[in-house]
C-alpha cells in the first residue's frame, strides 16, 4: 500500500542571548584590563587612576566586540543545517 512519508519535525532555530555574551565580555576584558594595568611594571606617574580607567574601557570595548564575535559564531554553529527563518523563499509567507 501507500507509505505516508513525513517530514519528521525539525528543532527551531536558536539564537544566543546576545546581551548576555556581551555583558559577559565586557566585563571579563574591563577586569583583564584592569589587572594588566595593575600588574604590569611601569613608571610611577601621578594619574595612575586614569591610566586604569582608559584600561577597563578600552578592554570593557574589546571583550564585547570579542564576545559579540564569538556569539555569531555559536549561533551559526549550532543552527548548522537549519533554515534561517529571516531568509525564507519568496512566496512562502
Amino acid at each position: 500500500m501507500g507509505e505516508d512519508r513525513t517530514e519528521a519535525p525539525r528543532p527551531p532555530y536558536r539564537t544566543p542571548r546576545y546581551a548576555a555574551f556581551l555583558l559577559t565580555g565586557a566585563v571579563l576584558g574591563a577586569v583583564g584590563a584592569v589587572l594588566l594595568a595593575l600588574l604590569a611594571p611601569g613608571p610611577e606617574a601621578e594619574g595612575g587612576s586614569t591610566v586604569i580607567a582608559w584600561f577597563a574601557a578600552v578592554g570593557g570595548l574589546l571583550g564585547a566586540l570579542v564576545a559579540g564575535v564569538v556569539g555569531v559564531v555559536v549561533e551559526k554553529v549550532v543552527n548548522r543545517g537549519r533554515p534561517d527563518p529571516a531568509r525564507r523563499p519568496p512566496g512562502s509567507g
